[in-house]
């Protein structure tokens, strides 16, 4: 029970981090959003290490660091390009196929295997995405895959989605071996620092930075949150169902995008959808 609350807790922080995350690229680019975004969640991870001091370093944490921070670089312009690009409503539950992909990535790198009604649960919320777009059925049964991929900002979501099935072993992997906070706060500052050199070429960047600190700041604490109550669910689940349950994200960021950028269209099958997200993941509450 304590996994679950702690991966919704992760699922409302992520839905809150990229409904500010797109009012923020309104004004900035995604580069300087990313470096200085994930500069702030360092030091906001360095407090938390300050008080509850270094942990001890298990064995692979560095190695899971360097890796779960590459590709973290690479998802953190992909993710915030797709949230410029597409509509918050269509592209943040894209990142519900990524437990998908944990079927894959998980028994491979972590030895991890979910159980059948684990993998029902799994299924199911995946196959919400389909209804987001069922409209588009009268055109074809496989029409809405095609409308979902020819949309803005999918086709980087989507790989994001396979990003983090990989980086979210790893993830996993870290935190066991040290401390969520101090996971945080090396894989950010990791971040940071790859970003830090091509941000300071974005024309303006202080100026900018200076004018929307609120926002900001807003956008790196939801991050720091997220993934504080994603690193803390790993040590008491697997990782597929803490993705599974933080996916529910989606459901927020489809109300979050009608009522804060007018996302009207296809409103009702896109929370039917999500709808059907959550049926899997409530599956994966009771039986997996």
């Amino acid at each position: 029970m304590y996994w679950f609350l702690l991966s919704l807790g992760s699922a409302l922080s992520k839905s809150l981090a990229d409904m500010t995350s797109k009012k923020v690229l309104e004004k900035m680019g995604k580069l300087a959003v990313g470096c200085i975004s994930r500069g702030m969640v360092a030091f906001a991870a360095l407090v938390f290490v300050f008080f509850q001091g270094i942990p001890s370093i298990g064995p692979g944490f560095w190695k899971a660091v360097l890796i779960t921070g590459a590709i973290n670089v690479v998802t953190t312009l992909l993710s915030l390009r797709s949230l410029q690009e597409g509509e918050l409503s269509l592209v943040a539950p894209m990142l519900a196929l990524s437990p998908i992909f944990l079927l894959i990535t998980s028994p491979i790198i972590t030895n991890q295997f979910p159980s059948f009604w684990g993998l029902v649960g799994i299924l199911l919320s995946v196959s919400g995405i389909y209804t987001m777009k069922v409209q588009e059925t009268r055109l074809g049964w496989s029409e809405p895959f095609k409308a979902i991929w020819r949309s803005a900002g999918v086709k980087d979501a989507l790989l994001v989605a396979f990003l983090y099935s990989i980086s979210a072993n790893y993830d996993s992997i870290a935190a066991n071996s040290s401390s969520p906070f101090f996971t945080i706060l090396m894989v950010n500052t990791f971040i940071f620092l790859c970003l830090f050199i091509p941000a300071l070429n974005q024309p303006g960047l202080w100026r900018l930075t200076k004018e929307n600190f609120k926002g900001l700041s807003l956008m790196s604490v939801f991050m720091a949150s997220e993934t504080g109550f994603q690193f803390t669910a790993f040590q008491h689940a697997i990782v597929p169902y803490v993705i599974s349950v933080k996916r529910s994200s989606a459901l927020l960021s489809v109300l979050w995008g009608r009522q804060f950028f007018e996302e009207n269209k296809e409103f009702v099958s896109r929370l039917a959808g999500v709808a059907i997200v959550i049926a899997g993941l409530v599956i994966i509450k009771l039986f997996g």
